[in-house]
């Protein structure tokens, strides 16, 4: 299962239901490289994603379904844009466990 996580070419982020995360592909720290710096994990997603305040809130925020929406960041000299997806994860239907997000590139 883990070799099938790692060649999803989009990235990929787990979260638990306290909002940490849990894990994430290689395509997701081409997005979001600040996930390569904690040494641990589960680690608090304030903590490393504090440079992106929007996507935080869209991640804290998340309620109910599937949410579609565009990310760009500033990365290496140029802006890169992103059409991100934030999915709810239940257990046995109705416990929510954790949430994932995935990215993929629109423009390099």
């Amino acid at each position: 299962m883990a070799k099938v996580f790692e060649t999803i070419r989009d990235g990929v982020v787990l979260f638990d239901y306290e909002d940490q995360i849990v894990s994430y592909n290689r395509a997701a720290e081409k997005v979001l490289p600040e996930l390569g710096l904690p040494k641990r994990y589960p680690v608090d997603m304030g903590m490393v994603l504090s440079d992106s305040s929007e996507l935080l809130e869209r991640i804290r925020a998340a309620s109910d379904g599937d949410e579609r929406f565009p990310f760009h960041r500033f990365h290496v000299d140029r802006n890169k844009y992103y059409n991100c997806s934030l999915s709810l994860i239940y257990d046995s239907g109705s416990v929510l466990i954790g949430k994932i997000l995935s990215s993929t590139i629109l423009q390099k």
